[in-house]
């Protein structure tokens, strides 16, 4: 054998010594994140939840680990009854940063909260988790490309180019925020179904919230129990951006809201509003607002419009207040409001 062959026999053996090491490797952690997945698993089911799967397994040889469940099912009954269930899921897992997973989850999924459902579809289905050190979940991110929105049965589709959910908690090291949760939530391009009898004719061009529940973190009981008691602690939820821009109207704004001892809605927002005649036609012919109300609200708001100059539009600033059991817009009752139904105490 020449030194060229044996030189090249060595590196030969190298390759495959090193191609089984890591093989080794690779189904020793699949086994470590399978039965992480397990512990997970059992962790919640004793925390209440129910959860099951056809079949989990670690996919993803030899460049990466994938955890995937198939024909998922995770409800809970408290402390309202809520579910999610769908073809696949697929978990990206990399052991040295285990606090961030990568989601993944193509086919149509089912979400169900309190009797009230809905289906979704993307093209570009991901999101990403982020675990505390003990595994409990501190937050998620969705974002979903061409995503298509159902009610179950229903003959025809919402449509949206984008949409995007942030839920985290929002504790932090500084108490004196009492911060409980941040959620933002944005969607773009929204085309509601054909059978929905939107209030404009064109599609919603982008909408966004920003919000921030305080308030002392509730103990044990009931929904309506625990809602008391965080209204009780001074509960409030700040929202810092609110943004519809759905052709002719504009609105942005912020403000704060709550609840009243009746669970009656208590809030305080300052709203800017471009196409106010055609946001209160709308509000009429949803049988929302008199139409008597509907004009001479428009009259009023025709008359204290100013021009933006960034858009060059005419924009009203309107306080909206909900304040024993009545919304009021700019001082005028419009509408009475109902208490949330929270459920037994």
């Amino acid at each position: 054998m020449t030194r060229g062959a044996r030189i090249a026999a060595a590196a030969a053996g190298a390759l495959l010594i090193a191609a089984l090491l890591w093989a080794a490797t690779w189904f020793a952690v699949a086994r470590l994140v399978e039965g992480g997945a397990q512990a997970w698993i059992e962790q919640e089911r004793a925390a209440g939840a129910r959860i099951s799967h056809r079949r989990l397994s670690v996919e993803g040889f030899p460049l990466g680990w994938t955890l995937v469940a198939e024909g998922y099912a995770i409800s809970r009954d408290a402390p309202r009854p809520q579910s999610a269930s769908g073809p696949r899921i697929e978990a990206g897992v990399v052991p040295w940063d285990l606090p961030r997973v990568p989601l993944r989850f193509p086919g149509a999924h089912r979400l169900e909260h309190d009797g009230m459902a809905l289906e979704v579809e993307a093209a570009r289905p991901d999101a990403v988790l982020s675990l505390r050190a003990d595994g409990r979940l501190a937050g998620i991110r969705v974002e979903l490309g061409d995503v298509a929105l159902r009610a179950p049965g229903a003959a025809t589709t919402a449509r949206a180019t984008r949409l995007v959910v942030d839920l985290r908690d929002a504790g932090g090291a500084d108490p004196a925020t009492r911060g409980l949760l941040a959620l933002s939530a944005s969607v773009a391009e929204l085309v509601p179904p054909p059978d929905a009898r939107p209030p404009f004719d064109r599609a919603l061009r982008s909408a966004e919230i920003q919000l921030v529940l305080r308030g002392e973190r509730p103990g044990a009981g009931t929904q309506a129990a625990r809602v008391e008691a965080w209204r009780a602690s001074g509960g409030v939820v700040d929202m810092p951006v609110l943004r519809l821009d759905w052709p002719p109207v504009l609105v942005a704004g912020e403000g704060t809201a709550t609840l009243d001892a009746r669970n009656r809605p208590e809030a305080a927002l300052s709203l800017r509003i471009s196409g106010v005649p055609e946001l209160l036609q709308a509000l009429s012919r949803a049988g929302l607002l008199p139409r008597q109300q509907a004009t001479m609200l428009g009259a009023i708001a025709t008359g204290m419009a100013r021009t933006d100059p960034a858009t060059g539009r005419p924009e009203v600033s309107v306080p909206l207040t909900a304040q024993d059991g009545r919304l009021l817009v700019g001082g005028i009752p419009v509408m009475r409001l109902q208490p949330l139904d929270l459920g037994p105490r």
